[in-house]
């Protein structure tokens, strides 16, 4: 009944509507802005309202007001997390991160990878979020995002990464449907360019090696690019990296 459904959207999702819901996004902005002034260490209980709320009500919220909640509360909590916050905070975030997960992809997830500089906490809540809210079929379209979020920033038509930036790719390629020639080619490119000013990063290596495994018919077109990484690096895995491209070679 519409009493019922009123009193489940007054209950769970009071606060979010109270703040968002028909306010245009200057005055939504306000409204999130003077609560992470209250701060988000101190006191965890809003953090966990808020999110909580969300998943309450979320679905029904307009596309405006979701869009204000990832970019003016969300994003600005996820920015500033230094330390592992409890997990059922990180789950609560993730599980309000997938009832619009476009929404969260374009405000939150993208904006916080192309920052290039997020933080190994901030990177297991992303990668949570993009490896759980979208299917494999889906995951292709969202790894290109996320290979090419830190291009604008460096105004490069290939990205660099850093380790963790890495790290959420590998994460999302596990149990991936076969990649694009586009896609490869991309990752390839940033591989060879990202490992050359980060030569002792694992998760790169981790990541050149799950590309090396791939399917040679995929690897081919590829093989100048991962050739310059594995030369690159130098980590524990530059003796795996060597075999693997030795194997390559001896099909």
């Amino acid at each position: 009944s519409s009493s019922s459904s009123s009193n489940t959207l007054s209950g769970r999702g009071r606060n979010v509507l109270e703040l968002v819901d028909g306010l245009n996004e200057g005055h939504a902005a306000e409204a999130f802005g003077e609560l992470c002034q209250k701060g988000f260490g101190d006191d965890i209980g809003i953090v966990m309202q808020l999110l909580t709320d969300f998943g309450g009500c979320g679905a029904d919220l307009s596309l405006s007001s979701c869009t204000s909640f990832f970019r003016f509360y969300v994003l600005p909590w996820l920015c500033q997390l230094t330390s592992k916050p409890s997990r059922v905070v990180s789950q609560a975030a993730v599980t309000a991160m997938a009832l619009r997960r476009d929404i969260a992809l374009e405000v939150v997830a993208l904006p916080r990878v192309g920052a290039l500089n997020f933080n190994a906490v901030q990177r297991v809540i992303v990668s949570k979020f993009l490896t759980s809210s979208f299917p494999s079929g889906r995951r292709t379209e969202v790894v290109m995002h996320v290979c090419r979020a830190g291009e604008s920033i460096h105004g490069s038509a290939v990205p660099q990464w850093t380790d963790e930036h890495a790290a959420t790719i590998h994460a999302m390629l596990q149990g991936l449907v076969p990649l694009t020639a586009a896609t490869l080619d991309t990752l390839a490119q940033g591989l060879a360019t990202s490992v050359e000013a980060l030569p002792k990063s694992k998760h790169l290596g981790k990541l050149t090696l799950a590309i090396l495994s791939r399917p040679r018919s995929e690897v081919i077109p590829v093989r100048g690019h991962l050739e310059r990484a594995c030369q690159a690096h130098d980590t524990l895995l530059k003796k795996s990296l060597t075999v693997a491209l030795k194997r390559l070679d001896s099909h």
